[in-house]
């Protein structure tokens, strides 16, 4: 059966196969341990279908064992951990027009996901401010104030989501303490919060990139156009 893939590495979109694009392998821990139960390591290895990139990408799992009762079965049931292998976080590169610590913040929220959603989240909370303050210009006392002061100056799917996720977990515990005050967070809270700062570079940096290269673009027409014309009346 084809699954849904995306390349951790170029980012293509793909269906893979198993035994084709991917293969799972598995060993089982036959020990009695703190967990009160057998485990099973689960590793995963996906090569991209992309001819332009084939890497590999390998992510590592200890899980429940989907049928204890059976001594030597290691398929993997329930997962307990993950983390990734290759590459080592879910990070994507980040072009050179993004300011240098907002990228840093990112990475390190993607590099410690897995060890620490309380960290990762308060690394992506501290990446939004970070760019409310430099791409917007605002600075208040907490970041509640700082989303409000941007209202209107986003797509309103986008500040929405912000302000949902504010309410949430690390974000929204104590939105009138220092950013910095880490409080508990579920893991997917944390997935959500680096997905929310991939799409405000995406709505901020990017965007004002591209425009930017758009009108430098009609402009280079514009005056290449004249250009031609001056030289064409300097002939006649």
């Amino acid at each position: 059966m084809a699954s849904q893939y995306q390349c951790p590495f170029c980012e293509h979109h793909a269906s893979i196969t198993e035994g084709i694009d991917f293969e799972i392998f598995y060993d089982r821990l036959n020990i009695d341990n703190a967990y009160g139960h057998h485990l099973v390591f689960r590793t995963t290895a996906v090569v991209c279908p992309n001819p332009k990139c084939r890497n590999v990408a390998v992510t590592c799992a200890i899980a429940k064992p989907m049928y204890p009762e059976i001594s030597g079965a290691a398929k993997a049931g329930k997962i307990i951990q993950s983390w990734p292998l290759l590459p080592a976080s879910r990070a994507k590169g980040l072009p050179a027009f993004v300011p240098r610590s907002i990228v840093q913040d990112y990475e390190e929220a993607c590099m410690v996901e897995a060890l620490s959603a309380k960290a990762s989240a308060t690394l992506s909370r501290r990446t939004v401010q970070q760019i409310i303050r430099d791409f917007f210009g605002v600075s208040e006392k907490t970041l509640y104030a700082e989303i409000q002061a941007i209202k209107g100056r986003l797509p309103a799917d986008i500040w929405t989501a912000i302000d949902q996720l504010r309410e949430i977990g690390n974000v929204g515990a104590h939105p009138e303490q220092d950013i910095n005050i880490m409080v508990e967070v579920e893991p997917e809270e944390a997935a959500a919060l680096i997905r929310l700062v991939e799409m405000l570079i995406e709505h901020t940096y990017v965007a004002r990139e591209r425009h930017n290269e758009a009108l430098a673009e009609v402009a280079a027409i514009a005056a290449a156009k004249k250009a031609a014309k001056a030289a064409g009346n300097g002939a006649s």
